[in-house]
Formats: structure tokens, C-alpha cells, sequence
């Protein structure tokens, strides 16, 4: 019987000393099993419990585990423990923490394909915080120093707008498939209004093509639907170069007619990101 007992305590102190030891700061001793250590807590599960417990650091002086390595926190304030002479206190090794540089939200962009057709273009994008998503405003003005005063007659349809515009804008949204940093990709969906103007040529009756003729200017109505891609290269963390491609429908609203057809947008813009 007395051999029985002694292997069985022989076995429970084996049990026990299998465990982590916790010296708490206030004198209190902790058996248990660490699960995880971070920079400021530690977690582990109680002796013969599944309870999971988290500690934290400022409340521990040091952690004696299984293995006999004894890891000393706040040994400069003072406790019931002193470390042991001749006893070298391990500091653990962390992964020292890389804070992620930040890029403005803002992006105000300058439209350089605009400038073909001599208007101005310009937009503001806002990112929001996760980068992953943004909004975009586009707004242009024709400058009218080119205006395509030909007779409108639907044959020039693919750039009446462009040539002749009054002004357009409209609104765009965009997903970042990869958080937008210094350079960026992303894919959305767009919507466009504006106007332009559009001339009608009358010869009198009779005359064909030649005589006197009057001219009359009116003002046409364009919408667009697009699908669109692009991206842009940070060429500093505030100067952006960025170009765009977006294709899909655009409907005219004229007095001579109302028409619906396929559009292809291309742009090229220089960024002021802050």
C-alpha cells in the first residue's frame, strides 16, 4: 500500500511540474499551460481545467515553464520576488512592429485627353480609409476655341460631344482590388451628363448646296454608361500619373434625332494626391 501511494505522488508531482508556473507581481502563484504569449498579455489554461485565462504582463514578475527557462517581467518595480543570484533574466525577442506608411485620400486630377477636344477637364476622388473603395467626381468645360460647326446629320456622332461641349460631369465608383498605396489598380462603374452644342445648316429651296445658307445652333443632351479600369504609378508620394479605359453606352438627345450607341473613353491624367 505504501509503494502504491508513493508512485502515485511520484506521478502527481511529475503531473504538476508538466505545468507553466505564473508568479503574479501581488505574491499569487499560478499553475497552468501557456497557450500564447503577445506584447502584452499572456494566455494560458488553468491546471487541470480547459478554462482559458488571459494575464496581463504588468500583473506578472516571472514564468517559470516546463522546461525549467525562467522569463522575468517588471523587475524594476518592486515585488515579493527577487530574481535569484547567478540567474539570467531572458527578455523575449519581438517582432518589432513596422507602422504602414500613409497616402492621402484625396486625389485632385488634371485630364490631359480633354485637352485634345480644347476643354478642361478636372476630378476629385476621395478614398475611403480602408482603401479599398473610392468615389470620383468629374467635371469639364468646353473652352470653344475649336467648335465642329458642320451640318449635324448623325454622321459625326462619335465626337459631337467631345468637340462641341458645353460642359459635362457625373460620378464614378471604384474598388481597389489591392489596397490603393503609392501606386494603385482598381475597376468600377460610371455615369455621365452633359451638353454640347450641334448646328443645322438650311439652303434655300431649290439651290441644292450652294447660295446663301443659315446657320442655327442648338444644344444636344449626352448620357454614358460605362464600365471602366484603370490605375496609377506614384511618381512621388503626392504626384500621380494615371490613365483610364472605360467602354460602354451613351445615349444623345437632339431635336433631329435621339440615338443610342457603343462608347470607348480613354483618359490620361496627371494627380495631386494629399
Amino acid at each position: 500500500m505504501r509503494k502504491i501511494l508513493t508512485l502515485f505522488l511520484l506521478v502527481l508531482v511529475s503531473f504538476v511540474n508538466a505545468q507553466d508556473t505564473i508568479h503574479k507581481i501581488d505574491g499569487n502563484v499560478v499553475v497552468g499551460k501557456i497557450t500564447e504569449i503577445n506584447n502584452s498579455d499572456v494566455k494560458f489554461k488553468m491546471y487541470n481545467s480547459d478554462i482559458s485565462v488571459t494575464e496581463s504582463k504588468s500583473n506578472i514578475h516571472h514564468i517559470v515553464y516546463t522546461n525549467g527557462l525562467k522569463e522575468f517581467y517588471n523587475t524594476s518595480v518592486g515585488t515579493r520576488y527577487t530574481a535569484p543570484e547567478n540567474t539570467t533574466v531572458y527578455t523575449p525577442m519581438t517582432t518589432p512592429v513596422v507602422s504602414e506608411k500613409k497616402y492621402g485620400n484625396n486625389i485632385i486630377s488634371l485630364n490631359f485627353f480633354e485637352t485634345i477636344f480644347t476643354n478642361f477637364g478636372v476630378s476629385y476622388e476621395r478614398i475611403l480609409p480602408k482603401g479599398n473603395f473610392s468615389f470620383k467626381i468629374p467635371l469639364s468645360f468646353g473652352l470653344g476655341s475649336k467648335p465642329f460647326e458642320n451640318n449635324y446629320n448623325g454622321t459625326t456622332e462619335s465626337t459631337d460631344y467631345m468637340r462641341n461641349k458645353i460642359f459635362g460631369t457625373g460620378l464614378e465608383f471604384n474598388i481597389y482590388p489591392i489596397k490603393a498605396q503609392r501606386s494603385g489598380f482598381y475597376v468600377g462603374l460610371s455615369g455621365e451628363y452633359g451638353e454640347f452644342n450641334y448646328f443645322q445648316i438650311t439652303y434655300p429651296s431649290g439651290n441644292g448646296y450652294t447660295g446663301t445658307y443659315s446657320k442655327a445652333k442648338y444644344v444636344g443632351k449626352h448620357y454614358a454608361g460605362l464600365f471602366h479600369l484603370g490605375g496609377f504609378v506614384g511618381l512621388t508620394d503626392n504626384l500621380l500619373l494615371g490613365g483610364k479605359m472605360a467602354v460602354g453606352y451613351k445615349r444623345q438627345e437632339t431635336i433631329l434625332d435621339d440615338y443610342t450607341r457603343f462608347k470607348c473613353v480613354l483618359d490620361l491624367t496627371m494627380s495631386y494626391r494629399f
